[in-house]
């Protein structure tokens, strides 16, 4: 039975990176019908199913955040703030990690929440996590177009 289930799902491949939006459309109706065979009660094997898929992208998107960390500290720059909110009094934004003082946010998602275009947020999309130079190229150009030169960020952020 094992077999039979693993044949019938394939892994996201193609184009684009594996992102937590594409983790949850490729392994979806597999987690499903796995948990529907696990609980007799149709609402505990949905549950399963969301908390296991929920669970899944979590994971997917911190490895994400600290492999993009990760390539902006080795490129010199300091470590960025990560998993923060950004609010307007009645929306709220999330932003995966980015530089408070110039604005400049990095997401893995697609898109960028109104919120923060309203709010002046420079938002860069890391959207090619196989080539983490091109996200950090782009957030160095964004911090330095916005007036702070490296020293100027790495000075705010140590204290």
């Amino acid at each position: 039975m094992q077999s039979e289930l693993a044949t019938e799902v394939e892994p996201p491949r193609g184009p684009g990176p594996l992102t937590p939006e594409r983790l949850a459309e490729a392994y979806a109706p597999l987690v499903y019908r796995f948990s529907a065979m696990v609980c007799r009660d149709r609402s505990q094997s949905e549950d399963l199913a969301q908390d296991a898929l929920i669970r899944a992208m979590r994971a997917l998107a911190l490895g994400l955040v600290l492999l993009g960390a990760l390539a902006l500290i080795d490129a010199g720059l300091p470590a960025p703030r990560t998993d923060f909110t950004v609010t307007d009094g009645t929306s709220l934004a999330l932003i995966a990690m980015g530089y408070e003082a110039p604005m400049v946010g990095i997401g893995f998602g697609t898109g960028t929440p109104e919120l923060l275009v309203r709010a002046g947020w420079r938002m860069i999309a890391a959207a090619d996590v196989n080539n983490p130079q091109l996200t950090v190229y782009l957030v160095r150009a964004a911090v330095i177009e916005r007036g702070y030169p490296l020293w100027r960020l790495q000075r705010l952020s140590r204290g």
